[in-house]
């Protein structure tokens, strides 16, 4: 916490002081290592889109073949597309409708977090929600390498 105030409030003198330089960054490439953040963002954003769609198999796409699923943080981890998948059927199934809603993601390079809120209504009619935090790290494709999602499930 002490780090992310002292980062913000660093940027901040250099942006008064007028020292703060605009920097133009490019789709990342092998070539240039960069990555864009609105990019980045954009990739946040499908992954996003992916828990709305009520298909598992889109949602399970985000993810590259060699991703680590840590979520929720405490429960086993998910190391093969197999079981990514499986879990985004567990997810779906459970629901009659459900989707988490980005409200806040920061990006720097090739990582990202977002907070959210999981709404929907489950199987039996109740409805639900949720607040998390997932930390991303994409690969240059824009597929999900890493996610650890932190957050406690319904119902539990």
């Amino acid at each position: 916490m002490f780090r992310t105030i002292l980062a913000i409030a660093f940027a901040g003198i250099l942006a008064t002081a007028g020292q703060a330089q605009d920097v133009t960054r490019t789709q990342v490439t092998p070539e240039n290592n960069v990555y864009d953040p609105s990019i980045v963002h954009e990739w946040v954003a499908a992954y996003f889109l992916g828990t709305r769609s009520m298909d598992a198999n889109q949602w399970a796409a985000a993810f590259a073949p060699e991703a680590i699923l840590d979520d929720p943080v405490g429960f086993p981890v998910k190391d093969t597309p197999e079981a990514i998948l499986s879990q985004g059927k567990g997810f779906v199934g459970a629901f009659q409708d459900i989707g988490l809603y980005e409200s806040f993601v920061h990006v720097v390079g090739n990582e990202a977090v977002a907070k959210w809120q999981g709404r929907g209504i489950t199987t039996d009619g109740a409805e639900v929600t949720f607040d998390g935090i997932n930390h991303f790290t994409f690969n240059e494709d824009g597929q999900i390498t890493l996610l650890r999602g932190f957050f406690a499930p319904p119902g539990l």
